[in-house]
């Protein structure tokens, strides 16, 4: 039986809203919070929140892909407009775009679509080994991850 991921890995920051072309400028960032490397062979990230879809998609990173401590990663939907944009390369690519960057693959297991970030709300989840819910956050019109309480100051 597998056991349970402990460690810290967070998604710290999600590009949905490209100015440019979408979805090849939009990007995802993790974040180690943890103490220790995380070993990322058969984690997954991706936008669908139910096993078994086909609307959204689930990406599995490639064998020996790791995270140091304090250390963040960008999986950028398409290498190439990742550099377009910023001038760097990002760390992995979920479309094959560029021959220098690692890229993602289909994880079908979870759900067969693709990762596709949608402006008016949508979510990204980080999956373990053993496909448990490492982190997950939500914006816009989904309330899957989070629900953000309103403010004193906003009306209903």
């Amino acid at each position: 039986m597998p056991t349970p991921f402990g460690g810290v890995l967070l998604v710290s920051e999600v590009y949905y809203d490209a100015l440019g072309t979408e979805p090849d400028e939009e990007w995802i960032e993790l974040y180690n919070a943890g103490a220790a490397t995380i070993d990322l062979t058969g984690f997954k990230v991706g936008d669908e929140e139910t096993q078994g879809s086909s609307t959204e998609g689930m990406m599995a990173f490639p064998i020996g892909a790791s995270i140091a401590p304090g250390q963040v990663i960008v999986i950028a939907n398409k290498a190439t407009a990742f550099f377009a944009l910023y001038g760097l390369d990002p760390d992995y690519e979920l479309v094959e775009s560029s021959g220098s960057v690692p890229n993602l693959t289909k994880y079908s297991s979870w759900a067969t679509g693709t990762v596709e970030l949608s402006n008016s709300g949508d979510e990204v989840l980080i999956l373990d080994a053993a496909d448990g819910i490492v982190d997950s956050l939500s914006w816009g019109s989904s309330k899957w991850a989070m629900s953000p309480r309103k403010s004193p100051c906003m009306r209903a």
